[in-house]
């Protein structure tokens, strides 16, 4: 078994992904973790993205780099997220976690291999989990140390 972590999706195409990947790949598990973050924790949590975002804009600028017009958007866009959990709203966090079977570790690297190709042209950033796959997965599920 060999367990990776969806860490970010090509914007537009999350569903052509997600679609091709569970129909063509019988021995590929999704695993899709979902957990409602406490308050205090959502607030600061948002209010720190915003600031690590923003301090990062004011330093790219002030060394004369131009800031992308799709950057501006994920700043604008975190804002807006920050001011709604402010006011109240759940703060959600998921996580998509893609599980390979195989019966020998040479089937086991031949299929990560194909998944890893398919997930890159399908726009898709894979991590890789470290030490016994299956305590990776179990510390990486909601309430676990690593969520």
């Amino acid at each position: 078994v060999r367990t990776l972590r969806v860490a970010s999706f090509a914007p537009g195409r999350e569903a052509q992904a997600l679609e091709r990947l569970s129909e063509q790949l019988s021995w590929l598990t999704l695993s899709l973790h979902s957990s409602v973050l406490p308050a205090s924790r959502a607030r600061r949590m948002t209010s720190r993205a915003v600031h690590r975002m923003g301090s990062d804009a004011q330093l790219a600028r002030s060394a004369g780099f131009r800031w992308s017009a799709r950057r501006e958007w994920e700043l604008d866009a975190l804002r807006q997220r920050e001011q709604v959990v402010a006011g109240g709203t759940a703060l959600c966090r998921w996580a998509l976690y893609l599980v390979v079977h195989a019966t020998s570790l040479a089937q086991l690297r031949s299929r990560v291999n194909e998944l890893e190709e398919i997930a890159r042209a399908a726009g898709l950033r894979l991590e890789a989990g470290v030490a016994v796959q299956s305590e990776w997965f179990a510390f990486q599920l909601p309430g676990g140390p690593g969520w």
